[in-house]
């Protein structure tokens, strides 16, 4: 799961800063951003995408299901679902 969400920085957020700057105080604008918006949901929608198989996970019943088959969150499961 990790592997995926970085992987989707590295692919979706390549010119984009990738660290919090050492002396960053307070919200930023990552804080600020509505979810279509930010990197860190973007990440966690790719990677559920990119792990879980879409038609097996079409018969299963719940998030908690797709999450234990697919070695994937709680979340991207719930995102998925």
């Amino acid at each position: 799961m990790t592997l995926a969400h970085e992987l989707a920085h590295a692919v979706m957020h390549h010119n984009h800063t990738k660290f919090r700057g050492a002396g960053a105080v307070g919200p930023t604008a990552i804080a600020r951003a509505k979810g279509y918006e930010s990197a860190e949901h973007q990440a966690k929608v790719f990677a559920a995408a990119f792990l879980i198989h879409e038609e097996d996970a079409g018969a299963m019943h719940s998030a908690e299901e797709i999450s234990v088959e697919f070695g994937v969150s709680k979340q991207a499961a719930d995102i998925f679902f």
